[in-house]
């Protein structure tokens, strides 16, 4: 069977699905919708719609982004693609979301995601970029606005605009200056894991591939 990926991000300002399959030219169905807030009540018909062009049957592996990014969008896009993978018993990719960045504007873009406390979390090809502090051991470093070099050209990540000049080479998804991970480069990712798992014998079951699917918040939910 020709296999298709499912691809969710709904860890930042926007809600992303997007489909990807192994033959005809890899992309089924690709939609962001910037919302900001409300990620939960957008996500279903988000991929309703992409169900919809793809046979259910045919998804063989899901992708999500597990942060850093907001509460409700990576609880909502989380617990989806876990409930879709149990009930196919089909593997779950996990990414964070610089990763997903990272795929979207590559190696030599400053990846920048606001954590709105005045600060903004970053991943290890951006200290050495901006020559900040190594990150910890999770990978993800923290840095204060005060502290944040003047760049020479514009960050991916939840960056306003108008705080840095505008350089980038292509125009991944954004709006009024944020730039967000593609899902369909996310949902050909899941396609380049599955296709080495079959080369290697690893099989793609589902117990195996359930990995990296804890969630990172910029801000601890607040519980009282």
């Amino acid at each position: 069977m020709d296999s298709h990926v499912l691809a969710i991000d709904a860890a930042g300002h926007a809600c992303s699905v997007a489909i990807a399959r192994e033959q005809e030219g890899g992309e089924v169905f690709q939609r962001t919708q910037w919302i900001g807030r409300g990620h939960a009540a957008a996500l279903a018909p988000l991929v309703q719609a992409a169900l919809g062009l793809s046979n259910p049957a045919a998804i063989s592996a899901l992708v999500v982004t597990r942060g850093p990014g907001g509460f409700t969008g990576m609880r909502a896009g989380l617990a989806f693609a876990r409930a879709f993978a149990l009930a196919r018993s089909i593997p779950i990719y996990g990414m964070d979301s610089f990763a997903a960045l990272r795929l979207t504007v590559g190696p030599t873009t400053p990846c920048l995601i606001d954590s709105r406390r005045g600060d903004f979390f970053y991943d290890t090809l951006t200290a050495d970029l901006l020559n900040l502090p190594a990150p910890g051991t999770q990978g993800i470093g923290i840095v204060s606005n005060d502290d944040l070099p003047t760049l020479p050209k514009a960050p991916a990540g939840s960056i306003w605009k108008t705080k840095f000049c505008q350089d980038l080479s292509h125009t991944p998804p954004r709006q009024a200056g944020w730039i967000e991970p593609c899902p369909i480069q996310m949902a050909l990712y899941g396609l380049k894991r599955l296709k080495s798992a079959a080369d290697t014998g690893a099989g793609t079951c589902a117990d195996t591939c359930h990995e990296d699917l804890s969630p990172f918040y910029v801000r601890a939910p607040s519980l009282g």
